[in-house]
């Protein structure tokens, strides 16, 4: 009877241990089930009262107190205080553990307190009041399990709240990025509309330079000072817009002006029939002040201006008035007028404009000059016909040159503008043969004794017959006078004098070097336009610059000379040619040298003996090429830098006027390439941005990110070395975190003091910190190593600060000494910001990675607690779960399984029986052998720990075990009976090791097997219970 009780009361026990287990498996699903502190308090308190022995509970969490039965005694003050416990109070946050904290209720007979604590935080108590302490000493175990399981249900709800407010804070910081982005796209839209004015200031100079063109082959033909005024208006009309043109001439004795007028109001009003007005200079405010000028005269407003004559205005309706001076060889021949009338209203001329204007009268001078010239030579032709007295004095006086050659070919008459064209004396040519005297002028290279007879017999052959191909075409030749070292243009026109003799030869000789000049500047002009034109960069546009200039001035070298607007030096930026290559990077001190002043003054330069300037910095670099001519680059009315010629030959006035045009097109192709640049470069650094951004947002490797950091870093700001130091918030140093660029080791051995240098400076002010030469701040310098190791010269830190917080600081290096600029600057704290958001980000993956770290312990400490549960259930396999856990992850090892998979081996390892819970008792602890009907329950509980586990996610890859391990490899195994490699790899394993501990142990049925006797059965199995590859391994590691 005894017995039988005892059996009754060990039944009892199992349904209620069932039970209770039952309530803790359901217990795993409270995170996803119960809503809220109170259900859970509920429930665990419900399952507390299951437990035999406990009459009545309380489970208090947080601010919540659930409790079952009756219990007289309330809360203990203890508990009270230290969760800040008041009436009022409707939900308490969880508080840290105290190791010392003891429950008052613990001391008082007959209760118990369990607390619910995590690793981080004390969330409440169970309290129970306890009829039988020997019943209730059975599951203290499974109270524990549950105020812990509890703990890390609720630590899990704090830490993904925690893990909310993050990613919120993250998205934040990334809008707040979006926005500075934004506002770069802004800035950049600005740039290239600033782009887009220089090229229409671009597209404006090119309409200017194409009238001018267009003028210079139409006053070619031009005879009449009317031709001249008519050809200029339209071109004026048609490229500024302004209707009239009307021209003053000064008179020979500068007393009268004489108008010439092409249409318009001024013509109707004041004009004589014959087209010109004669106006009295003296007195004449507005005629004085115009007709002195060499610059142009505006008159705004010619309705308010005190300086013109109102009636005049009034008659004609005048508003803007433009006057442009005439000027030939420094002679003042006059103006020429433009401007708006009546309804036109008030228009000034833009610089561009009056630059084109200022071209427009010099082509005119040229041409007016040319048509007085040819004029006055027609009266001195005409009066040659009334006396040879008349004829000998205009002959002498005339602007041209005029020779000519008896029926003999010898010279009877030379002129003294023909003596001043050539250089050789009347006196040297009369009663010489032409041919002869021909010889002196030519080029030297060209007078060979063949070019002479050649000479000699073409005139002799125009004297007999009157006829060549001479005589046909007025000519142009050049040659170099011998009272001259510049070269030459020269108009002949050739022709015979039928005289009873025979024939005479009789030459006109005009000089056109003036028109050839500027014919040559326009050619040159546009030879460079169009060469820049093709050039895409700054590099390619000085190269080809200055190419141009020694090609065009026949010159030994060509310098470009830009100042830097830190420093305030002068730069040789580029040479050409011999002398150019010796210039090349040479840096000429502020307010030293020509360079500076041809900048400053916005005024050229030219010296044919340089090298006796002691103005001229480091003369010595000229050589034999002592002559040099320097313009200024002016870009919107703003000096950008200066370009330089040299050769050993002499420079001449119209050669530097060529130069200044070339200059001015250089400059606005220089600055346009400027701004396109700028342009490219910012957006190279809003991509490198973007880049730095996709590495934050798509990885949480900080050594990676901070790699492609730097290297962006390392590229955009044209640095040698970049390197990141953080901030050791116990140590309070900044300690080497990612580095660049360095040659050696030394930078990882970075410690710096916060506060000590300028890394420690910078991370202490959170500021940026520069030294453009550390040279200069050797000692200032906390790691003076690197500067003889590295070479470093230049060095910038700029702090990174989160949410006041410093983090550390960026370090860039540069190893020659290095003046940044504002942009520069503004771009490396925004690239220093970068670094910050990433190690920010950086940070909260590591405490989210940390956590889950936490999450995945307090499982397996669950599934262990599982295992030691069967194993309590099962003395006679007590140790077992164990033994084979420890001998399948052997036998993995040596089949190569990785760690994933022995991690997931290893679990299922522990859970291989939990099937057997729902086994009952009377089978499962059956001292004898099985009946069939048993035996089918039996084998059902793989099938049971499949449903146990598998709506468990962390468990997914851990049920091969538990579910497949009493498979055989020949199909003859349950519950599904799979054969061969259909059986998971991690079943295969344990089988073995399952069985050959069940063969080695004692159980009641029998007495443990020799281990030699166990390793023969499973051998004998290989092909038949188990996989023999598994077999033969797990015999070779015996």
């Amino acid at each position: 009877m005894k017995m039988r009780k005892d059996r009754d009361e060990n039944g009892d026990r199992q349904k209620v241990d069932a039970r209770v287990l039952a309530r803790i498996l359901a217990a795993q699903n409270i995170d996803f089930v119960l809503p809220d502190l109170p259900h859970i308090a509920e429930f665990f308190a419900e399952t507390l009262l299951t437990i035999p022995g406990i009459h009545a509970c309380r489970v208090c969490l947080q601010g919540v107190t659930i409790q079952k039965g009756t219990m007289k005694i309330e809360i203990c003050e203890e508990c009270r205080k230290s969760r800040m416990l008041s009436s009022g109070q409707k939900e308490l946050s969880p508080f840290l553990p105290d190791p010392n904290f003891k429950c008052g209720l613990a001391d008082q007979p007959g209760f118990q307190v369990q607390p619910v604590i995590s690793l981080y935080h004390h969330f409440g108590f169970f309290t129970f009041n306890v009829g039988e302490p020997g019943a209730f000493e059975i599951y203290r175990p499974f109270i524990s399990n549950l105020a812990s399981f509890m703990a890390l249900s609720l630590e899990n709800r704090l830490q993904r709240d925690a893990l909310q407010k993050a990613r919120i804070t993250l998205e934040n910081e990334v809008a707040d990025r979006t926005q500075e982005l934004l506002a770069a796209n802004s800035r950049l839209k600005e740039e290239v509309e600033t782009r887009r004015r220089a090229e229409e200031h671009l597209q404006e100079r090119e309409k200017h330079s194409q009238s001018l063109l267009r003028l210079s082959k139409r006053l070619e033909r031009a005879q009449t000072y009317a031709e001249v005024l008519d050809t200029a208006q339209d071109e004026v009309r048609a490229t500024i817009g302004y209707k009239n043109l009307w021209v003053y001439l000064i008179s020979e004795d500068k007393q009268y002006a004489h108008s010439i007028v092409a249409g318009g109001p001024i013509e109707e009003v004041v004009m004589s029939e014959e087209g010109v007005a004669t106006l009295t200079i003296k007195g004449d405010r507005m005629l004085e002040e115009i007709l002195e000028s060499k610059d142009i005269v505006v008159v705004e407003d010619a309705q308010t201006d005190e300086r013109v004559n109102k009636e005049i205005v009034k008659q004609l309706g005048n508003r803007t008035i433009v006057n442009i001076p005439i000027i030939l060889f420094n002679r003042h021949m006059g103006s020429i007028g433009t401007g708006t009338f009546s309804e036109e209203g008030v228009r000034v001329p833009t610089a561009s404009e009056r630059d084109y204007l200022m071209a427009l009268a010099s082509h005119m001078a040229v041409t007016l000059e040319r048509i007085h010239q040819f004029r006055e030579r027609i009266k001195i032709e005409e009066s040659l016909t009334k006396s040879e007295e008349k004829f000998r004095t205009i002959i002498e006086q005339s602007a041209e040159g005029i020779l000519m050659a008896d029926e003999g070919g010898t010279i009877v008459e030379w002129n003294h503008a023909y003596e001043k064209m050539t250089g050789v004396r009347r006196s040297e040519a009369l009663g010489h043969p032409l041919w002869d005297i021909m010889m002196k002028i030519i080029a030297p290279e060209r007078a060979t004794a063949e070019r002479r007879e050649t000479i000699k017999t073409g005139i002799l052959d125009a004297l007999r017959t009157g006829k060549s191909y001479l005589f046909d075409q007025p000519i142009e030749m050049e040659f170099y006078p011998l009272s001259s070292q510049e070269k030459h243009y020269f108009h002949q026109t050739i022709f015979p004098i039928k005289t009873a003799k025979g024939y005479r030869i009789a030459s006109l000789i005009e000089d056109i070097t003036e028109r050839k000049h500027h014919e040559l500047e326009r050619d040159a002009i546009i030879t460079v336009s169009q060469a820049l034109r093709k050039a895409t960069t700054r590099s390619e546009i000085l190269t080809v610059l200055l190419d141009q200039l020694v090609s065009l001035f026949d010159a030994d070298g060509s310098m470009i000379a830009l100042p830097n607007p830190e420093t305030k030096d002068i730069i040789i930026e580029m040479g050409r040619g011999v002398v150019g290559e010796r210039f090349n990077g040479l840096v000429i001190p502020q307010g030293s040298g020509i360079s500076s002043l041809v900048i400053a003054n916005k005024e050229p330069y030219l010296n044919n003996r340089a090298n006796h300037d002691l103005l001229f910095y480091r003369p010595d670099l000229l050589g034999d090429s002592v002559c040099v001519a320097s313009v200024p680059m002016i870009a919107h009315e703003k000096a950008i830098g200066a370009l330089w010629i040299a050769r050993h030959t002499s420079i001449f006035e119209e050669e530097l006027r060529l130069m200044t045009a070339i200059a001015d097109i250089a400059a606005n192709a220089i600055h346009r390439v400027i701004l396109y640049e700028q342009t490219i470069q910012q957006l190279h650094h809003l991509l490198a941005l973007h880049q730095i951004d996709l590495a934050i947002s798509t990885n949480f490797d900080l050594d990676l990110t901070l790699d492609v950091l730097l290297k962006n870093v390392k590229d955009e700001l044209e640095v040698d070395a970049a390197d990141i130091l953080l901030f050791d918030t116990i140590t309070h140093t900044l300690d080497y975190a990612h580095g660049i660029g360095f040659r050696t080791r030394g930078i990882k051995e970075s410690r710096v003091r916060l506060g000590d240098g300028y890394a420690g400076r910078a991370a202490r002010d959170h500021c940026t910190v520069s030294c453009p030469d550390l040279r200069r701040a050797e000692k200032t310098f906390s790691r003076s190593s690197l500067l003889v190791d590295e070479k470093f010269v230049a060095y910038f830190v700029s702090s990174l600060v989160s949410k006041g917080q410093i983090k550390g600081v960026l370090e860039v290096f540069t190893r020659k000494p290095f003046q940044p600029e504002k942009e520069w600057l503004d771009y490396f704290e925004t690239l220093a910001t970068q670094a910050t958001i990433a190690i920010e980000s950086a940070n909260l993956f590591e405490n989210l990675q940390r956590s889950n770290a936490d999450l995945t312990l307090a499982y397996d400490a669950t599934i262990e607690g599982w295992s030691l549960a069967l194993d309590l259930r099962d003395k006679e396999t007590e140790g077992h779960t164990r033994r084979v856990m420890e001998m399948a992850l052997n036998l993995a090892g040596s089949l190569g399984m990785n760690e994933s998979e022995m991690l997931n081996l290893k679990r299922g390892a522990l859970l291989h029986d939990i099937g057997k819970m729902g086994v009952p008792d009377a089978i499962l602890l059956k001292q004898g052998p099985l009946t069939t009907e048993e035996w089918e329950i039996m084998h059902q509980h793989p099938a049971y720990a499949y449903h146990m586990l598998e709506s468990i996610a962390y468990l997914e890859d851990a049920l091969e075990v538990p579910y497949c391990h009493h498979e055989h490899w020949d199909g003859s195994g349950y519950p599904r009976g799979l054969r061969g490699e259909e059986i998971p790899l991690a079943a295969r394993v344990f089988a073995v090791v399952d069985v050959f501990d069940a063969l080695t142990s004692d159980r009641p049925y029998r007495c443990a097997w020799p281990n030699e006797k166990a390793y023969r059965y499973i051998e004998s199995q290989a092909g038949k219970h188990f996989d023999p590859k598994v077999v033969k391994i797990f015999l070779e590691n015996r």
